[in-house]
């Protein structure tokens, strides 16, 4: 329902990172949803990698979707397999932030402003 609000379909139907980060929101949110809903799905740690997967390349479109990946410690623990949930969930969630600190942030290289010349331009 909310994918089809007017601002929405210009902004999918345009061409920029906006369109794939939507798409891939939508997505990412709907495994968030079908992990939390459906009473038969049991998580297992191939989904919870499959989700922080999609939650890093959302986080190389725009840079706040980061926080997407804490979504994960709202997952039932009785929804799991694995014992140790909360702590694969932490680790999926630090190095999503890992990689967001030292992978995600974009770095002009050698921008100076003594090129400048101050006294013409004022």
């Amino acid at each position: 329902m909310v994918a089809m609000f007017p601002m929405n379909l210009v902004l999918a139907a345009s061409y920029n990172q906006d369109s794939v980060a939507l798409g891939l929101t939508y997505i990412i949110i709907g495994l968030f949803l079908n992990y939390v809903t459906d009473d038969e799905k049991v998580v297992s740690i191939k989904d919870l990698l499959l989700y922080a997967l999609l939650c890093i390349i959302l986080v190389t479109m725009k840079l706040p979707y980061v926080l997407l990946v804490g979504l994960l410690l709202f997952i039932p623990r009785k929804k799991m397999k694995c014992k140790n949930y909360y702590l694969i969930s932490l680790a999926l969630i630090a190095a999503s932030l890992f990689y967001l600190r030292f992978f995600g942030t974009f770095l002009p290289s050698k921008f100076e402003l003594r090129t400048l010349n101050w006294k013409v331009q004022m």
